[in-house]
């Protein structure tokens, strides 16, 4: 049963397991934009809501893309050069508590990889508790950013600069 469709994520709910489905409909690869951040935050509340009422026992995240999991969040989308530090922490900051957010449901979560897995897309199956993987996807996988930029929930807790 489809519970939620934005322009870039869907919820779907089939017996007490949820499933987003990122498909950004605007862009060939699902990527950190505005929209798939709209579209997972209202996944995620939607979900919390039910786990609330015992309507979910399980979240799996995945693509709605043939060959593309999730690739890295856009850190250039910014404008004027003074302000592109003070943006990028702002989004840096915004996936990071996205990502906390899923990794602190209270259900177990899988990340079902099927292809490019890049940056902040590995981010998000690392915040989830568990990952499966295609052969192809294994191949395109990694955390190619340098930490300094990186949204892995409670990072900067554990010692590694934000």
């Amino acid at each position: 049963m489809k519970i939620l469709e934005t322009n870039a994520v869907e919820l779907l709910l089939d017996d007490k397991i949820a499933t987003i489905v990122m498909n950004d409909k605007e862009n060939a690869m699902n990527t950190w934009t505005d929209n798939m951040y709209e579209g997972f935050v209202a996944a995620l509340y939607e979900i919390k809501d039910r786990i609330k009422k015992s309507e979910i026992d399980g979240v799996i995240v995945i693509s709605g893309k043939e060959k593309t999991f999730h690739t890295v969040a856009n850190l250039n989308k910014t404008g004027k050069t003074q302000d592109r530090k003070a943006d990028k922490m702002r989004t840096i900051e915004f996936n990071q508590s996205v990502l906390n957010r899923l990794s602190k449901l209270g259900v177990p979560t899988l990340a079902a990889i099927n292809g490019h897995c890049m940056g902040g897309g590995m981010e998000l199956t690392l915040a989830c508790n568990a990952r499966i993987a295609t052969d192809f996807a294994r191949r395109k996988s990694g955390l190619p950013r340098p930490v300094s930029v990186c949204c892995l929930p409670e990072a900067e807790r554990k010692g590694f600069p934000a």
